[in-house]
């Protein structure tokens, strides 16, 4: 571990808190309907995300959508966002995102205002 700086995983913890608020801002604000979520099978968006890292910058892939199982009003709000060589997340529908790879892991960041990579 010598010579790595802490920073990524801040980062990346940063980011998942971030990311953790945005959606919670997006689910139902009273106690009734988060008692009795109605969940079913639903298509969000996909959304390829460029990326860059330890063998030079990837294109966005490109994939059709993604199935999930989540309350349906809930999933009207998100996407499905993923770099080529990373795991990909769910986020609010219209937010930016980019993804980094190397031999230390892969991070995928989304953000509601543009990422200049």
């Amino acid at each position: 571990m010598g010579g790595m700086s802490a920073r990524p995983e801040k980062t990346r913890f940063f980011g998942t808190v971030v990311l953790s608020l945005a959606i919670c801002s997006l689910c139902p604000c009273s106690a009734q309907e988060a008692a009795t979520p109605k969940i079913a099978r639903v298509t969000l968006p996909f959304v390829g995300c460029k990326s860059d890292g330890q063998v030079g910058p990837l294109d966005a892939p490109t994939e059709a959508e993604m199935i999930v199982q989540i309350d349906p009003k809930l999933a009207q709000k998100l996407a499905y966002y993923k770099p080529a060589n990373s795991s990909g997340v769910m986020a609010p529908r219209g937010w930016s995102c980019f993804g980094t790879y190397g031999s230390g892991g892969d991070t995928t960041f989304v953000t509601p205002e543009p990422i200049d990579s």
